[in-house]
């Protein structure tokens, strides 16, 4: 299949998403006269777009509705929130270029996504196509990566990087692999379960050129986006060698309970993705209603251990604001009492449970 035939496939799928408030109304997906009402306002604040593959499934007030169908309390901004509530920004020195880390940069393919996420933390940009990469400027990005050497990993993100043609993404997978100081890319994305057709063999042939590892990061928030296209569309790139981590966002409504964050676990490592972090919701404007004390988001993660395997627990985490960096938000479940004597909470039981590990004299010093 030729590159452009592929690209009609996918593009395809993708064009019979749904982006209109009155377009949702008539299909019974927003009952919420406020909603319905304020449509315009919620347009203009954050655009919409429910892909085909998630319309047939989407139930009332369910974890998919709350996901991706507008609500009126979009327009309600909290003034704890921010246009840029990681400040991406005060972090851009080229322009789809964003460096906090000194080790790695985010590198913005597309502000366009497959499927526009209600809570998203970069809706002042996502979804603009004015706002995308022209050419010159995409070279210029890769220019900067290639001039500081202390850069050995790149993250694809976007919005979707896999909302371009494999021909930009081959061009850009090219121009990274002949910088000599990079030992692997990272690709963040949607894709697979919001259009599944964007993975195909000709996809897989433009990764297969890469000399530098490409490791996958799939934005999964509910067992039941996984439907049977996706888990298709996922094990093409297991089968395919690449490694494949899960990013999840705590979500009110959504997946704010043990039982379902344990069945998203166990559904993730099914498709041989391992659970990697749950995020905390940003600070985004208008994403209020998104948000549980923060208390009970670490008493939620703490619960499920010893309810399934170490491996498929996800990392707490709060982005700072301000571009401070990554916080790992699990609780201590342990507390040194002595030199050898420790306390520990038992994840089956919850109790303490109190531990001498007896050490010869000399190791307690450092010397």
């Amino acid at each position: 299949m030729k590159e452009q035939d592929t690209f009609s496939s996918w593009a395809n799928e993708a064009s019979k998403g749904i982006t209109k408030i009155d377009e949702l109304a008539r299909l019974n997906l927003i009952r919420n006269q406020s909603t319905i009402e304020n449509g315009m306002a919620i347009q203009k604040n954050f655009d919409i777009r429910v892909p085909a593959e998630f319309l047939n499934i989407i139930d009332q007030n369910g974890p998919l509705q709350k996901q991706f169908i507008p609500d009126a309390k979009e327009l309600e901004f909290d003034p704890n929130e921010l246009l840029d509530p990681i400040s991406d920004e005060d972090h851009t020195p080229v322009k789809f270029v964003t460096h906090r880390y000194k080790d790695r940069v985010l590198l913005k393919v597309s502000y366009q996504c497959g499927v526009y996420c209600r809570y998203c933390f970069r809706r002042y940009k996502v979804s603009d196509g004015k706002e995308n990469p022209s050419e010159k400027e995409m070279e210029a990005a890769i220019s900067y990566i290639s001039s500081h050497p202390e850069i050995n990993e790149v993250i694809l993100t976007g919005g979707d990087p896999l909302s371009v043609s494999d021909k930009k993404l081959a061009f850009i997978i090219e121009s990274l692999n002949r910088i000599p100081h990079l030992s692997f890319l990272r690709v963040h994305t949607r894709m697979p379960t919001a259009i599944p057709s964007r993975i195909s063999n000709e996809f897989l042939q433009i990764l297969s050129t890469s000399k530098l590892p490409i490791w996958f990061v799939l934005h999964i928030n509910h067992a039941s986006e996984l439907t049977p296209r996706a888990c298709e569309s996922i094990k093409l790139l297991s089968n395919a060698g690449y490694p494949l981590l899960c990013q999840s966002v705590l979500l009110k409504g959504v997946n704010d309970d043990v039982e379902t964050l344990k069945q998203l676990s166990l559904s993730l490592v099914r498709n041989k993705i391992t659970p990697y972090y749950l995020h905390y919701p940003d600070l985004a404007q208008g994403t209020n209603h998104f948000r549980i004390p923060l208390e009970k988001s670490i008493e939620l993660v703490n619960e499920l251990h010893g309810k399934i395997s170490g491996f498929a627990i996800p990392q707490l985490i709060v982005d700072l604001p301000g571009g401070n960096g990554k916080i790992n938000m699990t609780k201590t479940m342990y507390r040194k009492m002595s030199n050898d004597q420790w306390s520990f909470i038992s994840p089956l039981s919850g109790k303490e449970v109190i531990v001498n590990y007896p050490t010869s004299s000399s190791d307690h010093s450092l010397t």
